[in-house]
């Protein structure tokens, strides 16, 4: 049994929900190889009782949807794919923008800029451990990343 199939008896009981894009295919019933699938998957989850969804679509960005209403979020990084890098920023900036009362775009948004900066805080990481990845993502990248006042050894 899948991690997700372990979830469907309680989805009414979740607000908002991120998920992979398999597992949001396998809890609606809907099998998505195209992105104009995404609605239909949204729906059968707000259906169940989900109120906020976001569907990682990996280097396509992700698919979110409120109150029936979905949205296609590209990566702000060409670099970053989300099937890899940045989700503990992404659900961080989801729940960083519910505390702050903002509203449910405005909260993606804040969540792919999280991804995009903690994908690079890991490659940091990993650069100062002496492991994989020596070279930043791309010059862009540490240029906006200087601006924010991250640095890299």
């Amino acid at each position: 049994m899948l991690k997700a199939e372990r979830i469907k008896p309680y989805l009414s009981c979740i607000h908002t929900l991120k998920l992979e894009l398999a597992e949001a295919e396998l809890l609606a019933g809907v099998d998505s190889s195209k992105r104009t699938r995404m609605p239909q998957i949204a729906h059968q989850l707000h259906d169940m009782g989900v109120k906020q969804l976001v569907i990682n679509l990996g280097s396509q960005g992700v698919f979110s949807s409120q109150d029936r209403k979905g949205h296609f979020h590209n990566r702000r990084d060409s670099s970053l794919n989300l099937k890899t890098d940045g989700q503990e920023g992404l659900l961080a900036g989801l729940v960083h923008g519910h505390l702050q009362s903002a509203n449910w775009q405005s909260s993606v948004e804040f969540g792919m800029v999280a991804a995009g900066i903690s994908s690079n805080n890991e490659h940091a990481y990993l650069q100062r451990q002496g492991r994989q990845g020596t070279q930043p993502r791309s010059t862009r990248t540490a240029e906006k990343d200087a601006d924010l006042g991250l640095y890299y050894d």
